[in-house]
């Protein structure tokens, strides 16, 4: 059987800039996950109002968030400095155990 793929339409005129490469590729590297056309824009969006779980500080102007991708239906952990999304960053146990102290 060949191999085939399906192309999400909504990826016609849509492209990933190049400063944003890191970004994706680390989330593939740690989560399996290919966003789709806005998701990034939505993630950046949840950080800057304030609907992403702030879980820590990496440094003092560097933050790692949990935000649900929700197209997918998953969370995943990211650090930002509030702007730009920097890297997607590794699920952690000692992450899930601040975050489950920080949820009500």
């Amino acid at each position: 059987m060949p191999y085939q793929t399906s192309f999400d339409s909504r990826w016609n005129r849509a492209f990933i800039p190049k400063h944003h490469w890191h970004f994706h590729r680390r989330l593939y590297q740690h989560y399996r996950l290919v966003l789709g056309p806005g998701d990034f824009s939505r993630i950046q969006k949840d950080i800057r109002s304030g609907h992403a779980l702030l879980v820590e500080s990496s440094s003092p102007k560097r933050f790692i968030y949990f935000v649900n991708v929700r197209n997918l239906h998953e969370r995943i952990y990211v650090l930002s400095d509030g702007k730009r999304l920097i890297t997607a960053w590794p699920p952690e146990a000692r992450l899930a155990e601040i975050r489950r102290g920080l949820s009500p």
